[in-house]
């Protein structure tokens, strides 16, 4: 037989089982909702993250001219307008070696990889400058100083800086070739199908690719890069595979020109939409340049890492106004 023996309670004890039972008496008697005044009961549920983010709305619109085939952009620079060039597939932005002497050097460099090999540029802090409204200071610390020369013959005009992925990246970038304008928005995280057929963007080394099937090589990865005024580049191996009959040509850079090869690329299947007859050149890495993406509007979702194609690019309307006057 076991023995209980009983015990006398702590005096705590008492007081502390009123409390626990007056919690769980209010808990059981607590209603399901809260009544507003004259209202229904309204359930105790939480809206979703969807619900209640703000949506996407444009910060900015810029009117945009076309200089050797480029994208340019005006930029408000200590109040005097300046033309930069948009550039995704430069990761860092870049000013014309005239600011040098008005901005602060800082130590280091940065390194770029172009046709003609890699260029190491000085640094400086960035500039006095906004685009749209948008202050550049904000969004960077640092910027690129560069002899810009060789982008101004190429351009044929007066071009004081590239805007690069270190701004882009913040931000969503429409590029709408048939209007001449470029937008920049705010990003919400969300689809956007109104926007055209997505691709998926990875980023590598700061800029944005694309996966685009090429003939009958397979898939691959594709810098996109609005600072290429033609269709693009492919890697020597993958040159030699899918192009025939060549032909000698020169690809011009910013650090000057350097030679190449140029031909017809049979078929670039970019998700549902499949071009034929492109011109590519050789190069040291694959990217696809305005040669292809001026045939749409195109809208760079960065943020949600997102690419949007949506048919009427400049090719478009050009092809619309000549069957017009026809």
């Amino acid at each position: 037989m076991v023995r209980l023996h009983s015990f006398p309670k702590p005096v705590f004890a008492r007081p502390l089982a009123l409390f626990l039972a007056l919690f769980f008496a209010l808990l059981c008697a607590a209603p399901s909702g809260c009544r507003p005044p004259g209202g229904p009961v309204a359930p105790n549920v939480i809206p979703a993250y969807s619900a209640i983010r703000p949506r996407s709305e444009t910060l900015a619109e810029l009117p945009a001219s076309r200089g050797g085939g480029l994208v340019l952009v005006p930029v408000s620079v200590d109040g005097r307008e300046r033309a930069f060039v948009l550039d995704t597939g430069c990761a860092a932005s870049i000013v014309d070696d005239s600011f040098a002497k008005q901005l602060s050097r800082r130590k280091g460099g940065y390194l770029t990889t172009t046709p003609g090999g890699v260029m190491e540029m000085p640094i400086c802090e960035a500039p006095r400058a906004s685009v749209g409204g948008i202050a550049v200071p904000g969004k960077l610390d640092w910027v690129a100083c560069s002899d810009l020369s060789n982008l101004r013959s190429i351009c044929g005009r007066e071009v004081s800086g590239i805007l690069g992925m270190d701004f882009l990246q913040h931000f969503v970038v429409r590029l709408d070739f048939a209007r001449r304008k470029v937008e920049f928005l705010s990003s919400d995280g969300r689809e956007h199908p109104e926007w055209g057929e997505a691709l998926p963007i990875r980023l590598r080394l700061g800029c944005p690719e694309i996966s685009a099937a090429v003939a009958d090589a397979g898939r691959h990865w594709f810098l996109v890069d609005t600072g290429a005024a033609g269709g693009g580049t492919l890697p020597a191996r993958l040159f030699r595979k899918v192009i025939a009959n060549p032909a000698a040509a020169c690809l011009s850079v910013v650090g000057g020109s350097v030679e190449s090869r140029t031909g017809l690329l049979p078929s670039l299947t970019l998700g549902e939409r499949r071009h034929e007859g492109l011109a590519f050149c050789e190069g040291n890495s694959a990217l696809l340049g305005l040669g292809v993406f001026s045939r749409y509007t195109v809208t760079l979702d960065f943020p949600a890492r997102r690419l949007y194609l949506q048919s009427g690019g400049a090719a478009n309307a050009q092809r619309n106004t000549e069957a017009g006057a026809a």
